[in-house]
């Protein structure tokens, strides 16, 4: 868990630095796998119509129902059982999981372009079109809501959590949090909640950049 914790971690900052156009040295070029070998979802789902739209909301909601899943999972065992906690922490591991991905897909359809016809449409899929609609309103509004919610709430929540441990003296093993916080100095224990905010910076800072 905490291999894949930490591989995660890496590999999601790798991948989101390349959306800065920035002149690496060769040395980390040589050294750094910046991108992993995932296809596109509009790739994997060619000629069904599937569509950035659909990405961002599958990205949005089916996640959500495997969170809801575990999280009753959980809540079917006593408080502090094995059972409860390696549930409970797979959770905490999961939304970690999720949170730079998610921000990058829904920053993407806010990124548009003008087309060769004067259409403007979305950079990351150009059969998506930015003209206003009601459809295009309501995934705007829905991944404004999602970005706020995961991308503040739940680094803020990390912190909270992670802040009332420790002054009640809870930082322990037992901890449905202690994937975030066992490897960090127990000065810091909301550290990993410095590194999801970072992650969002950079993610904001590449699609809010000028054109």
């Amino acid at each position: 868990m905490v291999r894949l914790k930490v591989l995660s971690t890496f590999f999601q900052v790798s991948e989101i630095t390349t959306l800065i156009n920035i002149q690496w040295p060769k040395i980390v070029l040589m050294t750094l796998p910046f991108q992993l070998p995932i296809s596109d979802s509009k790739c994997l789902a060619s000629g069904s119509g599937w569509n950035l739209q659909h990405t961002v909301y599958a990205y949005i909601w089916l996640p959500f129902v495997v969170f809801l899943a575990v999280l009753q999972q959980a809540r079917k065992h006593p408080a502090k059982s094995p059972k409860r906690l390696k549930f409970s922490s797979t959770l905490i591991f999961l939304m970690t999981l999720y949170y730079a991905p998610v921000l990058k897909t829904i920053a993407s359809i806010f990124e548009c372009i003008e087309d060769a016809h004067g259409d403007l449409v979305i950079l990351a899929d150009p059969s998506v079109s930015c003209e206003t609609s009601s459809s295009r309103t309501l995934l705007q509004i829905q991944g404004i809501l999602t970005a706020i919610l995961v991308g503040v709430g739940f680094p803020l929540y990390v912190v909270f959590k992670t802040t009332t441990l420790k002054s009640k003296g809870a930082l322990d093993a037992h901890s449905h949090f202690s994937s975030l916080f066992q490897w960090y100095s127990p000065e810091v224990p909301y550290f990993e909640a410095l590194h999801m905010l970072r992650k969002a910076a950079l993610i904001a800072a590449a699609f809010l950049r000028p054109q």
